[in-house]
């Protein structure tokens, strides 16, 4: 690699790899055996961020009673993980650039046991948010360096799609997972072991060391711009029923300026945290938004089925945590098999059949408010649902790793840490904004009558809305992408004539 300063061509950078912090070595074959081990590892740990999604959401109630938290404030409880779980993503790629994927897989899974521990001797509402945000801020760094190393590790196009189909399937697992260990902890012990539990399951034991170079070099102006944004945005959403008008307006009016300013500032500094090509990769736009329903959706209809089925329904929280795992089962045996689907049917019908799946569901959910419901209409609900999620995932997560490949100026191994990022992402923060709004609709209706089913129904409205326009997107916006230079390039000795994406590496 030339060892010349950046350079820029057209809306590119030219960065040699020292300075992107990319290792310079070529790409060596992996065993297959290890290639299957590196995985399992890597899906683990996408695993156990889900997990932490969904184990809190069956024990809201007795939760929420401990530490004094109210209705509305309850969603926090989910949110101020998924916020800084979306948020730090971006972050997550850049540190995995400059300081290597195993030391910053050590020290995202030391960052989630330790703050486990925290929660479970939390004593208000204000310091389980607090710790739940530095928890979501080390999920963020484990996701990024493991999309980068499934994507070398399997280099060839079907065997990513399998491995890639695998990765998801063990999110899937992490919901379900969470789902019944919630509910049995919070009915047979209380909802702090939860937390203790994960704790002696994922506390690592090694940490690594800083460095202050690299730490320089971070965008942290824009960092901080995208996570002050979204955090007012989801504030003022949250207090919409609550609060008065200048509580609401004020860090919304904030939170919408943010976004240009942001913006700006990724044009202007040297290692931008979102490099403004990435918006002009063929499809990432539509993708980008469409993305952004899947996790909504699925989160939306956790967290109100599990409020029906206890205080409309009546039932127990671990009945609730076993109603709702056939979303966790379907959602497994698609994503597992999807990785086998992709490479035969174009994304693009999959985004659209998926996203109607998600519509039905929904719909149907909306129509269970007895007891009785259960299985003729919330468990095919909750199957259809899982059917479209699962598709649109897996579907949307290749075909936005494979947006560079339709620009011959980007790198695609090196960028795939940086869109891996930021799709998880947009996946967190299209949770977190569906889950505010949702939630702030069903206080509206329901005002402290939390066993008043309407409200519940009127939110699956929000979501039923939300899908039909992202079918649209898929339909009319996404096209394939046509492979401007083939992928086998990328591992190549022509492949160092590519340019790179500034700080692709992230």
């Amino acid at each position: 690699m030339a060892e010349s300063s950046p350079t820029k061509t057209e809306d590119v950078a030219v960065v040699p790899a020292t300075a992107a912090g990319i290792d310079e070595s070529p790409l060596r074959p992996v065993p297959n055996w290890r290639a299957w081990t590196l995985l399992i590892v890597f899906s683990m740990a996408q695993l156990l961020d889900l997990f932490n999604v969904t184990a809190p959401t069956i024990a809201l109630t007795s939760l929420g009673v401990d530490l004094d938290i109210n209705e509305s404030q309850r969603q926090w409880v989910i949110n101020a993980y998924s916020l800084t779980f979306g948020a730090f993503l971006l972050a997550g790629g850049r540190f995995s650039a400059m300081f290597g994927s195993k030391a910053l897989f050590v020290v995202g899974f030391s960052t989630v046991g330790i703050c486990c521990i925290i929660l479970g001797f939390s004593v208000d509402g204000p310091m389980f948010f607090f710790f739940r945000a530095i928890q979501g801020i080390g999920a963020a760094m484990t996701i990024p360096s493991a999309l980068t190393m499934i994507t070398t590790v399997f280099p060839d196009r079907s065997g990513q799609s399998r491995a890639l189909g695998i990765f998801a399937g063990f999110g899937a697992m992490g919901n379900i997972g969470g789902l019944i260990l919630g509910g049995v902890i919070s009915q047979l012990l209380k909802w702090n072991w939860i937390f203790w539990i994960m704790s002696m399951v994922i506390l690592p034991l090694a940490f690594c060391d800083s460095a202050r170079e690299h730490l320089r070099k971070m965008d942290w102006l824009g960092l901080f711009g995208i996570t002050a944004s979204l955090v007012l945005f989801i504030f003022a959403l949250s207090e919409v029923e609550d609060g008065s008008s200048a509580i609401v307006l004020a860090p919304l009016i904030i939170s919408i300026i943010l976004v240009p300013v942001v913006g700006y500032i990724e044009t202007k500094v040297a290692a931008p945290l979102i490099p403004p090509v990435v918006w002009t990769l063929p499809g990432f736009v539509p993708l980008f938004f469409i993305s952004m329903s899947d996790y909504a959706t699925m989160n939306v209809l956790i967290f109100q089925e599990s409020l029906v089925f206890q205080h409309v329904w009546n039932t127990s929280a671990l009945s609730a945590a076993l109603r709702i795992i056939p979303i966790g089962i379907t959602g497994f045996i698609v994503t597992m098999s999807m990785g086998f689907i992709v490479p035969y049917v174009a994304p693009r019908w999959i985004l659209v059949i998926g996203e109607i799946f998600m519509l039905g569901g929904v719909l149907l959910a909306g129509f269970g408010s007895q007891i009785g419901d259960y299985w003729p209409r919330v468990l095919p609900a909750f199957i259809i649902e899982a059917l479209g999620i699962a598709s649109v995932f897996v579907a949307a997560n290749i075909a936005i790793l494979r947006t560079p490949l339709g620009k011959p100026s980007v790198h695609i191994h090196e960028s795939t840490a940086l869109i891996g990022a930021i799709f998880n992402a947009d996946l967190q923060i299209g949770s977190t904004i569906g889950l505010a709004v949702a939630t702030a609709i069903t206080t509206k209706v329901n005002g402290t009558n939390q066993a008043n089913f309407a409200g519940y129904k009127a939110s699956y409205w929000f979501i039923i809305a939300v899908c039909a326009l992202e079918a649209v997107l898929a339909l009319v916006a996404f096209r394939p992408v046509k492979e401007a230079y083939p992928s086998e390039l990328v591992d190549s000795e022509d492949a160092e004539k590519t340019t790179h994406v500034e700080t692709s590496a992230a």
